[in-house]
């Protein structure tokens, strides 16, 4: 599918476009008779929006490289999944010297416990023990009561022997899965999920087959973290550590089973195309992970292959576009427009299932532009990324004091970014937490795996699924018509101070600091929403309509009225965007804060956050 981006780009562009930014339903001229898309049900269907960094660039200046932020997103509600077919690959050498034998072996039958219970009647689990060879597999085994009793018994007969060897196992995973029918390959997700020690270097110099993603997880402290992270880097899967200083499944671990059990799209791919007529062309797309994009040589079209999405993902792709000056005084430059497709996971005989368009647009007017936080905090994002991985590079596999206060420099030189200054702090919360959570680990000389794990889940966009479960309870559906705009937002802001005051009590109705700023937010865009003029005043949308008449009285097509009213649209659904999404930031950035605060008063009992992934 990724090899049709291009050209389906290019023939697309002559369709009428559908609404701007985050508007409803695109609108959807098809040829030859073509039958309609399926329309996923609303709460379920994947989303589609765009930000431009920008909102407004002077008309005779031309802005190269501006980004635009093209955002895919899957509600955490989405209720059908595709049924999967899970192999587990289980070391039993227990070598690396991180326990007794006995206690690896428990963490072993604790993680099955989960995946098993995690599992539905749907799914199918095939246990592959290993040491330094494969150690009697079972098959595929139905989760029905039976065959859950099975795979039970299996996991408690395991016991230690040999030694590692990574890639015979990785080799009979493969198999299993390659071994399915035509059938089930279609229309079940095949997934591979290996506990190890990793105490194999021989797996760099073996050629891993990637069809299948491998969720690689360690024992924390006893597992060779760069073999580890390999195998999960090159299948784009998941690395992890298995369990914490307390012996129990860390979550990461379990919000991974979760994924491979909550898969809901596949083969998404967004198109990008630029109007014939547009003062836009795109340069390039930021490579995200191993999500594959491409710009076709005319500059005019392009792609992003989203691939698998789960239920709650929210993915983040930066296409930057060069804008050219307007020769005239148009009042409009439309930047790109994204649409595309997926296949519905849990109906893959189905219809393909089409992204709503969405049309990304900047004022050209002398004025002060305004930033998009959006924006903003995934270029702050994508730096810190960068920037981590120039201090794993340099220290190798060597956690210090050095590592981390180079690590502390390179943030604190992001956060005095300009792009940072954007954000807002509340929206650098959490990065600023993963920050200091991996300059400790490099004091305590344990930073490599927690650096490998952090990255990897930026890699694969994990850090945003629980921003997106939050997300779709607070905020609603875009709504689809200028005509109701100003009552979404009125009646949006009294639902976000029921979310945010939920959020915050806790049991207790003392005032605190971060109810103050959540008050100081919603104040403000009180203030927005009742003074702020619209980007597109009523008097340039009266000319602009008075011009388009003008102008198809000597017999051109018209397009001045549409774009009045096209920006109009956009400018109001942009507040409401901004406004939703300013405070859920608060909301969380409260939220984190108050369980901080809890955290530090237990001295009995600790409580250690475990990343998302």
């Amino acid at each position: 599918m990724a090899n049709m981006g291009g050209q389906r780009g290019a023939d697309d562009g002559a369709e009428a476009k559908g609404s701007v930014g985050g508007g409803g339903p695109a609108l959807e001229v098809r040829a030859n008779n073509e039958p309609a898309p399926v329309s996923a049900l609303a709460s379920d269907k994947v989303q589609l929006s765009t930000f431009p960094r920008v909102d407004a660039i002077p008309r005779r200046e031309c802005h190269p490289r501006l980004p635009v932020l093209v955002r895919v997103a899957v509600p955490a509600t989405a209720a059908r999944r595709a049924p999967v077919d899970l192999v587990t690959l289980l070391d039993i050498s227990c070598g690396g010297g991180g326990g007794a034998p006995a206690r690896r072996l428990d963490l072993l039958r604790k993680a099955m416990d989960l995946v098993i219970g995690n599992l539905g009647a749907d799914d199918r689990l095939a246990i592959v023990p290993f040491h330094s060879s494969v150690v009697d597999a079972t098959g595929l085994l139905e989760m029905s009561v039976e065959g859950r009793g099975v795979a039970s018994r299996k996991v408690q007969s395991l016991a230690v022997a040999g030694g590692t060897k990574l890639f015979p196992a990785l080799n009979a995973a493969v198999e299993i899965l390659e071994a399915r029918c035509w059938e089930a390959k279609r229309e079940r997700v095949g997934a591979v999920v290996l506990i190890s020690d990793g105490d194999d270097r021989t797996i760099f110099r073996e050629a891993i087959n990637p069809r299948y993603p491998v969720h690689a997880f360690g024992f924390r402290g006893a597992h060779d973290a760069r073999a580890v992270h390999h195998v999960a880097d090159h299948t784009s899967g998941v690395y992890g550590v298995l369990d914490d200083e307390h012996d129990r499944v860390t979550d990461a671990f379990a919000a991974c089973v979760r994924r491979v059990t909550s898969v809901v799209a596949v083969d998404a791919q967004v198109d990008l195309t630029c109007g014939a007529y547009s003062r836009a062309s795109l340069l390039a797309v930021e490579r995200s992970g191993d999500h594959r994009a491409h710009v076709d040589e005319d500059r005019r079209s392009g792609f992003i292959y989203a691939g698998p999405l789960c239920a709650g993902d929210v993915k983040n792709f930066l296409v930057y576009v060069d804008v050219d000056r307007e020769a005239d005084g148009g009042g409009v430059t439309e930047l790109l427009t994204a649409h595309g497709t997926y296949m519905d996971a849990a109906r893959r005989k189905e219809t393909t299932v089409h992204l709503d368009e969405r049309m990304a647009v900047v004022q050209r007017r002398d004025k002060v532009p305004d930033v998009s936080r959006d924006v903003a905090a995934e270029l702050v994002r994508v730096d810190t990324v960068k920037m981590v991985a120039v201090v794993l590079d340099r220290f190798k596999d060597k956690g210090s004091a050095a590592a981390a206060m180079e690590l502390r420099e390179g943030w604190c030189r992001v956060k005095a970014s300009e792009d940072a200054r954007a954000a807002g702090a509340a929206s650098l919360a959490v990065l600023e937490r993963e920050i200091d959570e991996i300059e400790a680990s490099l004091v305590r000389c344990t930073g490599l795996s927690t650096m490998l794990s952090w990255l990897n889940r930026h890699k694969l966009q994990l850090h945003t699924a629980a921003a997106a479960a939050a997300t779709a309870r607070v905020s609603p559906a875009p709504p689809s018509s200028s005509n109701v705009v100003a009552d979404a937002i009125a009646a949006g802001e009294g639902h976000v101070k029921e979310v945010a005051g939920a959020a915050v009590a806790g049991g207790t109705k003392r005032k605190c600091v971060e109810m103050d700023m959540i008050e100081e937010r919603l104040a403000y865009w009180s203030k927005v929403k009742h003074d702020l003029p619209l980007m597109f005043p009523d008097h340039a949308a009266a000319a602009a309509t008075s011009t388009a008449t003008a102008t198809a009285a000597e017999g051109t097509a018209s397009t001045g009225n549409h774009v009045a009213a096209v920006f109009r649209d956009a400018s109001l659904e942009t507040i409401n965007r901004a406004m939703f999404h300013d405070i859920y930031l608060a909301v969380l950035h409260a939220s984190t804060v108050r369980r901080c605060g809890q955290t530090s008063q237990s001295t009995e009992h600790p409580h250690h956050d475990q990343d998302d992934s």
